[in-house]
């Protein structure tokens, strides 16, 4: 919830308060009725704006069926008209506090996993006050490069068909920026398929994209399960490996805003999002290496992105001409606090080198020195 409908629900359930406390003071009793209402109404908008703004009649609407509930054997009226009648305007305020009390039950925030086809929410750091718009650009990038990979029928590199390029390419009504106020900022992603995505036949795919997704991450946060097991719990089409390379594409860390990643929504098949954080990427990298042979790896390059939730880092090196990136992997608590003095400077790093199902070799650090 942000900072605005925050301060607006308090104003709200203040205002009711005063209000049913002491009626008289706030005019007729048909005056006290209609504003209780009108101000339940805007309470209800704040919390569910989508499912109120598409049924705008839902408080007035519940409103009647209480009062058919309450006064079964009285024409439909408003309720200063029922009680005046039976002469007991006295009981004006106990009966739109029992009229409140229902909606706050009723009326709950809006679940943006259950309004939409995937949702991504991405919290930030507390230091981090306003998000940069690149960060979240990057992440959904990475996050459709991923989508492409796990739901591709073939190949490993470039777009995909006509069909699935269409099934992927979500739209995005709104972002929502949350802002910290005393938490961290969060930034809510909403992605639903174009209109005539469903009819094609990825929906099964990205289903089954979101379902892998969940597995390894399920696998990831329980320490003591084995890579078999993980193995054991995928369909025979899916590579373990594989899926590891893309779930780090998702993990934060290296990207030093994002503290977690929850993605969900009706694709995904389950009720609750699945949660990613820094230290459970760790672990896939696990998978990733499982069943290979590294090579030694010693080479001077400059650290870059060191994470130290996520044990991670960037070594810039120079092949030739180009320079290149590669990803490493800290086990040692002392060599990750270590590098993040060294950051920016040149080091030597020794370690063993594994290769990625993406191409992209990445290194388990066994030691490093300055330079």
């Amino acid at each position: 919830m942000s900072a605005v409908e925050d301060i607006l629900l308090k104003f709200i359930d203040r205002r009711l308060e005063a209000m049913l406390r002491c009626p008289e003071m706030w005019g007729t009793d048909e005056a006290v009725e209609l504003q209780v209402l009108q101000l339940l109404r805007i309470r209800a908008l704040t919390l569910r704006p989508q499912s109120e703004s598409k049924r705008p009649r839902a408080t007035l609407d519940a409103y009647g069926c209480f009062l058919r509930r309450k006064f079964p054997k009285d024409g439909v009226a408003n309720l200063a008209a029922l009680l005046e009648q039976r002469g007991e305007q006295n009981q004006l305020s106990a009966i739109l506090a029992e009229f409140r009390a229902e909606m706050a039950q009723r009326v709950t925030p809006q679940n943006p996993f259950d309004e939409h086809d995937i949702v991504l929410v991405l919290s930030m750091r507390r230091d981090v006050q306003v998000p940069r718009a690149s960060t979240v650009t990057s992440f959904y990038d990475r996050f459709h490069s991923v989508m492409r990979a796990l739901t591709r029928e073939r190949g490993t590199r470039g777009r995909g068909t006509r069909e699935l390029e269409m099934a992927i390419d979500f739209a995005m009504p709104t972002i929502h920026v949350h802002e910290a106020n005393g938490k961290p900022a969060r930034v809510l992603i909403p992605l639903d398929q174009p209109a005539g995505a469903r009819e094609l036949s990825y929906e099964g795919n990205i289903r089954g994209a979101m379902s892998q997704l969940a597995t390894i991450t399920r696998w990831a946060v329980r320490p003591d399960e084995p890579v078999k097991t993980l193995q054991a719990s995928l369909n025979d089409d899916v590579n373990p490996r594989s899926l590891a390379a893309q779930a780090l594409r998702l993990m934060p860390g290296e990207e030093a805003a994002i503290e977690t990643v929850k993605i969900g929504g009706r694709l995904s098949g389950a009720r609750d999002p699945m949660i990613m954080r820094p230290d459970i990427a760790r672990r896939v990298v696990e998978v990733v290496r499982e069943g290979q042979a590294p090579r030694a790896f010693e080479e001077t390059g400059s650290l870059r992105a060191v994470d130290i939730d996520q044990g991670s880092m960037r070594l810039t090196v120079e092949r030739g001409s180009k320079k290149v990136s590669i990803a490493c992997w800290v086990e040692d608590r002392d060599i990750i606090s270590f590098a993040r003095e060294m950051l920016a400077r040149t080091v030597r790093v020794w370690g063993l080198e594994y290769q990625s199902p993406t191409g992209r070799s990445f290194v388990i650090v066994e030691r490093m020195k300055p330079l």
